[in-house]
């Protein structure tokens, strides 16, 4: 078997090709593999620099699915190879493979500066540094990958500021992503809150909601139009969104005085979950703003009966209580005052 290992070698040197794509065959089985590993180290043993073999190594390594010896492949590998453009590739998607990013991280570390790295690596390079929450060289890296014009940087470069504490270039990037995932408008949203962005909240918010439902994000979207007194475009917003915005919407009605859309909306939310206190809670005072103490209550008590600990509706009845005892006293005065005959006449 060495002597067929050893032969398919000078073949595959003597045609100059990649050593390591002239021989690798998926169809050669795992004995094949086991018994050329000693073949193949030998070789790396007399002449470490040879990167043909050391590359073939790390293939054998990974078809035997061995993550922990093929990595000690990589470590033992000289710095003259750990610098070859091939050889990095073949590392950076063995890392990958492997979910081995603290790895991955340190090699573009020890790389060099953003300024020797092409920029694919150097994307690479910023975005791990920002899973890690590691600032060092960040800044330069993000220069450095801006002046590359690498392509489809503009999310990593967002996050990267974001994690810098520097929201104008932060949101500056963000505005150029066609698409900005969920999670990292969420994580957007106490920056994008701040009125100073509310131009660029709008497009950037606006724009996603265009392609996604997403009642975080339009409930935030409706408040900064509030903040804006803009309450006509609050109101659309939350009008074609779900039950987290029609509740939002019953409140801005209730607040506006406007019982009857408010009551509209806060009868919807019942009906469709019966057992939702903060509704619940929400129809017990507005009930009790338009008056309608007896109805109120009512609802008190249905949030007493889903939980007899409920502070807040005990604190309402008491409120509730007293506001009739009151009306009841006024009444109660009110006959006690002796009515005067304005038509009798004078003796």
């Amino acid at each position: 078997m060495k002597i067929k290992f050893l032969a398919l070698l000078l073949v595959a040197a003597g045609c100059g090709q990649n050593l390591s794509d002239k021989i690798f065959v998926p169809q050669i089985d795992e004995d094949y593999y086991r018994s050329s590993i000693a073949s193949v180290e030998e070789k790396i043993s007399e002449n470490p620099n040879d990167l043909r073999f050391v590359k073939l190594q790390l293939s054998y390594y990974e078809k035997l699915e061995w993550p922990i010896t093929a990595k000690k492949s990589i470590d033992r590998a000289t710095l003259s190879l750990r610098s070859d453009p091939t050889f990095i590739n073949q590392r950076i998607a063995f890392y990958k493979k492997n979910s081995l990013d603290n790895e991955l991280i340190d090699m573009l570390n020890q790389m060099g500066s953003g300024n020797s790295l092409p920029g694919d690596l150097l994307l690479e390079k910023v975005r791990l540094n920002i899973e890690g929450s590691n600032t060092t060289s960040l800044s330069a890296d993000l220069e450095r990958l801006a002046a590359l014009e690498v392509g489809n940087s503009a999310l990593t470069m967002a996050n990267g500021y974001k994690l810098l504490g520097d929201n104008p270039k932060a949101i500056q990037h963000l505005r150029n992503v066609d698409r900005v995932p969920e999670n990292t408008v969420h994580e957007f949203l106490p920056i994008l809150e701040d009125s100073v962005w509310f131009t660029e909240s709008v497009e950037i918010l606006e724009r996603h909601l265009m392609e996604n439902e997403d009642s975080i994000v339009r409930v935030s979207l409706a408040t900064q139009y509030l903040g804006a007194n803009d309450t006509v475009s609050a109101k659309s917003t939350l009008a074609i969104g779900g039950r987290m915005e029609r509740k939002l919407l019953s409140t801005l009605y209730q607040q506006e005085l406007k019982w009857d859309s408010a009551q509209l909306f806060i009868n919807q939310l019942i009906t469709e979950d019966p057992l939702d206190m903060e509704v619940i809670l929400q129809a017990g005072n507005l009930n009790q703003e338009r008056g309608f103490f007896n109805t109120s209550l009512t609802y008190y008590y249905r949030l007493l009966d889903l939980d007899s600990t409920f502070a807040e509706a005990k604190e309402q009845i008491e409120v509730v209580n007293r506001k009739l005892a009151y009306l009841q006293r006024i009444r109660d005065a009110q006959k006690e005052i002796p009515v005067l005959n304005l038509n009798s006449k004078k003796n």
